[in-house]
């Protein structure tokens, strides 16, 4: 089942077309910022510090757990 959306298929090619939107996704960006920076602070919640890597390790279980 899809879900809709306000925007078309050819409101999405128009967007692509004129480079507002990529293809990149937000799992894309997390994957990038734990290899390019492993050990800086990514989330910070009240007393809890997670660094890139630490984030990415999280989010990796939490994916598994869902499958």
């Amino acid at each position: 089942m899809a879900i809709p959306s306000r925007f078309t298929s050819e409101m999405h090619r128009n967007y692509q077309d004129r480079g507002y939107w990529g293809k990149t996704t937000f799992a894309d960006i997390w994957d990038q910022n734990a290899r390019l920076y492993p050990d800086r602070e990514a989330v910070v919640v009240s007393k809890t510090r997670l660094t890139w890597s630490q984030a990415k390790e999280w989010i990796d279980r939490l994916a598994i757990g869902f499958l």
